[in-house]
């Protein structure tokens, strides 16, 4: 009965002062409109950054060779690690749960020439089992590599499908001859696009096999390897093999991160976790300032509140009325209309990110969405801030003396 008392008295306050309540209980709205927003864009986010990265490289890792940082067994700081391919020819047959291994070979800013059209992109040589680990698609009718375009060292290059336009624009590239540092090549694929709005190194490069490039310009240091664990093995323990492995190869010391500098999807995907969790808190704070702020209006009011009411409360203290029958009084009120802020604030983030999933967003921005996680942290905040607006302008009411309240 005493519940139903106090929201039939919120309600009547409310209809006595219509605008000052409403741009109350909009503050609150506006703050939990915000903080939802933020934290599913947030959300959304996160989810998109991690689906892309496992999209392109799942749990490979890249052995880039650099320099010694440390003296070893007589060899000075600052050698050189020269990495050849056939130090890695039998790499799976050495080291434990290694699925494939490919070497790399870059080649910045190479002329590429079609008919009158030249233009400078990045060539990549590499193995036929580079598609599967990086998980690229050719453009049907096309294909990559082969054992035996390996074998043969045959001249032949698939190109991104940006550099498909930009070189041939609307001619079919399959088939056509192309100059490559002067060498001619024949187009046999297309990289098919991954996604229109997410970043390949491929997407606007040329691809050949590793062995072609050794052909034409004599054996070189490998700038990459890159490996495939197996899918039942640990990232780490792999890596830590292949350390090992290229420790002893090349005497150096294992823990000589310098020598040779690990690049992994797993450790990424890690720091990735991490980054977005700050990211997720740091978008929860702006948004719980501004809802904050809210509540900072909503108790502004509740002291207006407790100011007119002076006498009635005075007369219900002296009737009877107990410090904690004023308290929960007043919190009541107060977190009556942070609960009708709240809900009005869910309930237009939720369309709006409903709407949202109806319109075409950039696939690195991903689609917003909603957690429960989230739901229950920002119901959490709005109790918090809810008890905190009401408790001050509570606290006061209870505290009043009855007789100096009725003389009011």
């Amino acid at each position: 009965m005493g519940v139903w008392f106090f929201i039939a008295q919120i309600l009547r306050e409310m209809s006595k002062h219509k605008l000052r309540f409403v741009l109350a209980i909009f503050g609150v709205a506006w703050g939990t409109l915000t903080v939802v927003l933020l934290l599913a864009v947030g959300h959304g986010f996160h989810t998109a950054s991690k689906r892309n990265l496992f999209n392109i490289t799942e749990n490979i890792f890249s052995v880039i060779p650099g320099e010694t940082s440390k003296a070893y067994r007589g060899k000075p700081a600052g050698q050189a690690i020269h990495i050849r391919v056939n130090d890695i020819a039998f790499l799976k047959n050495i080291v434990p749960h290694v699925s494939e291994v490919s070497p790399v070979f870059i080649v910045n800013n190479a002329k590429l020439a079609f008919k009158n059209k030249q233009i400078q992109k990045n060539i990549f040589s590499i193995g036929p089992n580079f598609i599967r680990m990086r998980k690229l698609s050719i453009e049907y009718p096309g294909r990559f590599f082969n054992s035996l375009d390996l074998r043969d060292a045959q001249r032949s290059v698939v190109i991104g499908h940006k550099l498909k336009e930009e070189l041939f624009l609307n001619t079919d590239a399959l088939g056509q001859k192309i100059l490559i540092n002067n060498v001619t090549f024949t187009v046999i694929g297309v990289i098919q696009q991954f996604s229109k709005n997410v970043y390949n190194w491929y997407d606007n490069a040329a691809l050949m096999p590793y062995t072609t490039y050794l052909a034409i310009n004599g054996n070189s240091d490998v700038n990459v390897v890159v490996i495939a664990p197996e899918a039942s093995a640990s990232t780490d323990e792999v890596e830590q093999d292949v350390r090992n492995y290229f420790a002893y190869k090349f005497n150096f010391d294992r823990k000589d991160k310098n020598a040779l500098k690990v690049f992994s999807a797993a450790k990424m995907m890690q720091f990735l976790t991490i980054f977005f969790l700050v990211i997720q808190i740091f978008l929860g704070i702006c948004g719980a300032l501004t809802l904050g702020a809210g509540c900072i209006g909503i108790a502004n009011l509740m002291f207006l509140v407790v100011m007119e009411r002076t006498r009635e409360i005075g007369l219900r203290k002296a009737l009877g009325a107990r410090y904690i029958q004023i308290l929960a009084q007043i919190l009541l009120e107060t977190l009556v209309l942070v609960f009708l802020g709240g809900v009005l604030g869910f309930v237009i983030a939720d369309l709006i990110v409903l709407i949202l999933h109806y319109i075409p967003l950039p696939d690195w921005l991903g689609l917003p969405v909603i957690s429960w996680v989230n739901v229950v942290g920002i119901i959490a905040i709005l109790a918090l801030f809810g008890f905190g607006a009401g408790y001050f302008p509570a606290r006061r009411a209870a505290k009043m003396d009855a007789i100096e309240a009725m003389n009011n």
